[in-house]
């Protein structure tokens, strides 16, 4: 992580690593400075880590979590590992899949949760 403050001066708030990549998290202000112009900070360190890298918005609360970083998406209601969202408006799914799958594996590790499941 201090890599990132040293090339790019973007102070990750944690990283976890998985088969897919490494996630970082970062403050929602520096999102766009974490990506670079035309993500070319994205592609840098892929290129660097040989892996698929990604940003995802911090936040400590899960409901702030989950709403910030996928689209569209309205959390209800949490109990215990279930999220329950409903949608902001219509919108395809199946281009969030990949991020619902990195959410999931964040809050995991994160939050030390065994499963979590997203009930739309």
């Amino acid at each position: 992580m201090s890599f990132l403050a040293e090339e790019f001066g973007i102070t990750a708030k944690d990283c976890t690593i998985q088969d897919e990549g490494i996630v970082f998290l970062v403050e929602k202000e520096k999102m766009g400075k974490a990506i670079g112009a035309k993500g070319i900070n994205v592609k840098i360190l892929s290129q660097k880590f040989g892996k698929k890298v990604d940003f995802l918005v911090h936040s400590e609360d899960i409901k702030k979590f989950v709403e910030e970083n996928l689209d569209g998406i309205i959390v209800n209601e949490i109990k215990n590992v279930i999220i329950e969202a409903s949608r902001k408006n219509e919108l395809d799914l199946g281009k969030n899949t990949k991020k619902i799958n990195i959410v999931r594996e964040v809050l995991k590790k994160l939050k030390g949760l065994n499963e979590v499941k997203l009930v739309m």
